[in-house]
C-alpha cells in the first residue's frame, strides 16, 4: 500500500470515498488530507481528512481533529494512520481527537484502542436542527421588527467585509474558525447571513455556509460593543426567517458548540434539543 496527501488538483479523483463535506474543506489553510491505496490495482482503500487547530497561535499546544476517518481494512487503516502519525508530528502536534457514533461496532472501538486513543461517551460537539424547528423561536413567532443596521450579507462589498471580520476577530476573543479571516464572503450563504454595523463599522456577523451535502453550518455568530446582544437576537431572527423562507422544512442545520458562549447561546434558543450521542476518542501524541 502508498498513501498520498490530498489538495486542490487531486480530491475529485475520491470523491466516491469521502464525505463531500469534508472533500470540500481540502485546500483551506489548516486542513489536510491524505489516502491509501493498493500499489498493484491502484484502489483506494483508506483516507483521513483532519484539520490542525492553533498552528498560528504560540500560546496554545497544536491540536489535531480527525474530522473524517475510512479504511476498508485493518491493513489499510493502519497504513493511513502511519502517514496521518508522520504529519501531525512534523505539526508538532500534541493532541488528537475525534468523535465516532456511540453505536459503533466492538471492531471499531477496539481500532481506535490500539492506536492509543482512549474513549468516554459525549454528547457531539455539534448540535444539528431543522429549518422547520427555527418556526418554533419566539423570535420568528412574535415577528420581532429587525433594526435599520443590520443588513444581508449581500450588501456589503469586499473591503467592508474583510474589514469587518478583522474587526471582530480582535474584540471577540473567542474560539473561531481557524481560517476565518481567510474565507471570502463568497463562503457564505448571502441572503441568509447577516451583520450589524454601528458608526460605520462592522460589530457583529452571522455567517451562514450551505456544504456540499447541503445543510446550512453557522461559522460565525458574533457581537461586541453596546448592544452587542440585542444585535445577536436580531441576526439570529432575521436570519432565522430568511431560513424559513429559502430553504425545505427538512434541510439540516449544524450548531457547532466550539466554547462556552456558544453552548449557552445554543442552549437558550434550543433548550430541548440534544447532540447525538458519540465516543469522545483523544490521544497524546509522542506516548503511543
Amino acid at each position: 500500500m502508498y498513501t498520498e496527501l490530498l489538495d486542490i488538483d487531486n480530491v475529485e479523483e475520491y470523491a466516491s470515498v469521502l464525505d463531500p463535506e469534508e472533500a470540500e474543506n481540502i485546500g483551506r489553510k489548516y486542513y489536510r488530507g491524505l489516502i491509501a491505496a493498493d500499489e498493484e490495482s491502484g484502489e483506494t482503500c483508506g483516507a483521513a481528512v483532519f484539520e490542525l487547530k492553533n498552528q498560528d497561535d504560540m500560546s496554545k499546544e497544536t491540536e489535531s481533529r480527525l474530522s473524517f476517518f475510512w479504511a476498508r481494512s485493518i491493513d489499510a487503516g493502519n497504513c493511513v494512520f502511519q502517514r496521518y502519525d508522520a504529519i501531525i508530528s512534523d505539526a508538532k502536534a500534541g493532541r488528537t481527537f475525534l468523535e465516532i457514533s456511540a453505536e459503533s461496532s466492538e471492531d471499531t472501538q477496539s481500532f481506535y484502542a490500539e492506536q492509543g486513543f482512549s474513549a468516554r461517551e459525549a454528547e457531539s460537539r455539534d448540535l444539528v436542527i431543522r429549518v422547520q424547528d427555527l418556526a418554533a423561536l419566539d423570535i420568528v413567532k412574535k415577528k420581532t421588527k429587525l433594526p435599520d443596521h443590520l443588513m444581508a450579507l449581500g450588501m456589503l462589498v469586499q473591503r467592508a467585509f474583510r474589514r469587518g471580520i478583522m474587526d471582530c476577530v480582535f474584540h471577540t476573543g473567542r474560539e473561531l474558525l481557524s481560517d476565518i479571516t481567510e474565507l471570502p464572503a463568497e463562503w457564505y450563504e448571502p441572503e441568509v447571513s447577516c451583520c450589524v454595523r454601528t458608526d460605520d463599522r462592522i460589530n457583529g456577523f452571522l455567517l451562514v455556509h450551505k456544504t456540499a451535502g447541503g445543510r446550512l453550518r453557522i461559522e460565525l455568530i458574533t457581537a461586541y460593543g453596546p448592544g452587542s446582544k440585542k444585535d445577536l437576537y436580531y441576526m439570529i431572527a432575521y436570519s432565522a426567517r430568511q431560513a424559513l423562507m429559502l430553504y425545505p422544512p427538512e434541510t439540516e442545520i449544524i450548531l457547532p458548540r466550539r466554547d462556552s458562549h456558544a453552548t449557552d447561546l445554543i442552549r437558550y434558543f434550543f433548550p430541548h434539543h440534544r447532540g447525538r450521542d458519540v465516543l469522545f476518542c483523544e490521544r497524546t501524541e509522542g506516548q503511543k
